[in-house]
């Protein structure tokens, strides 16, 4: 009769990722989580038009948390008509599209910060170590 024996992998026992990881964007206004994505914002170019981010799917990861606003038609300075497919957190737009299929994501200039809002009062209400709630 053979042998047996059990392996037990954990992810203790994986490589470990190197480099940055993940990074996650919230709604500027409201506080909720838009989308997370492998690349840093601040490092995409942006259009001239409307100083939007222009993060391209088939080059980056991205998981959206956001849903469909409609389309929005613009009139640029030189004549031009644009479509947008809006992509809102709440009512509020953070990113648009050309087409409904599109690749290219554009996010909207200042709609979305690495910072937590939330999180960010959490912290800032046990500054010190003193707990400024009212149960301790």
């Amino acid at each position: 009769m053979p042998k047996r024996a059990t392996i037990i992998f954990t992810s203790n026992d994986g490589p470990r990722q190197e480099g940055p990881g993940l990074f996650v964007y919230y709604c500027k206004y409201s506080g909720k989580h838009a989308f997370t994505t492998d690349v840093d914002i601040d490092t995409l170019p942006h259009r001239r038009t409307d100083s939007a981010r222009i993060l391209d799917k088939t080059k980056h990861t991205v998981k959206l948390y956001t849903s469909d606003a409609g389309t929005k038609l613009l009139r640029r300075k030189d004549g031009s008509v644009e479509r947008q497919n809006r992509l809102s957190v709440g009512s509020l737009p953070v990113a648009y599209t050309s087409d409904g299929s599109s690749d290219i994501l554009y996010i909207m200039d200042r709609a979305v910060t690495s910072y937590n809002r939330d999180a960010g009062a959490d912290a800032a209400a046990v500054q010190g170590g003193l707990c400024r709630c009212c149960c301790c």
